[in-house]
């Protein structure tokens, strides 16, 4: 009886998780949405003023704006104050760090201990 309300528990959990999960992801990329229209009104303006190189430039930088490349605009700039390849090292994806403890750090024993802790 017991294992039907934990089993219930669980899936209410994932549910709870997962509609969360899909909240945080909606408001980011409305966030995203509202940068770039923003973006492009400003760039609206900058014409009406007469500045329309101004207003093709931010309009060019308004449609590289990504979400697969989030810094892709930083790494240009940070391009420009040091020697390339350090700034590029910085702002690319970071490299998963290999684990080197491959030891087995359970033995024989505690291992049982946890199984017969498990069944009750």
């Amino acid at each position: 009886m017991m294992n039907i309300f934990r089993v219930l528990g669980n899936r209410l959990a994932a549910m709870f998780a997962t509609h969360v999960a899909l909240d945080f992801e909606k408001q980011f990329l409305s966030l995203q949405s509202d940068r770039k229209a923003e973006l492009l009104l400003k760039a609206d303006e900058l014409e009406q003023r007469g500045f329309d190189r101004l207003a093709v430039e931010l309009r060019e930088q308004a449609a590289n704006l990504s979400l697969e490349t989030p810094l892709a605009s930083t790494n240009a700039v940070l391009g420009e104050f040091s020697d390339g390849p350090t700034a590029s090292v910085v702002v690319t994806e970071p490299r998963r760090i290999a684990s080197e403890t491959t030891k087995k750090t359970t033995t024989r024993k505690t291992s049982r201990k946890r199984k017969v802790a498990k069944r009750r």
